[in-house]
């Protein structure tokens, strides 16, 4: 098992700002380890769905929602 050993058991996570600098380094890492990964962002659509681009080209899975 490589979800984060057990810590998302269910293999999601909810990552508030995620578009943002340490945001965005907390999706990568967690996608990187299988977690499918729901990020967040308040104004900044076009860094958000850059971040998420580069993730799911990775190999990552990850979507996005407005707040």
């Amino acid at each position: 098992m490589n979800v984060v050993d057990g810590l998302y058991p269910e293999g999601v996570a909810l990552v508030f700002g995620g578009s943002g600098g340490v945001g965005s380094a907390i999706c990568a890492e967690l996608a990187s380890k299988g977690v499918n990964v729901v990020s967040t962002y308040n104004s900044n659509v076009s860094r958000a769905t850059e971040m998420a681009e580069e993730i799911r080209a990775s190999g990552g899975s990850i979507d996005i929602a407005k707040l």
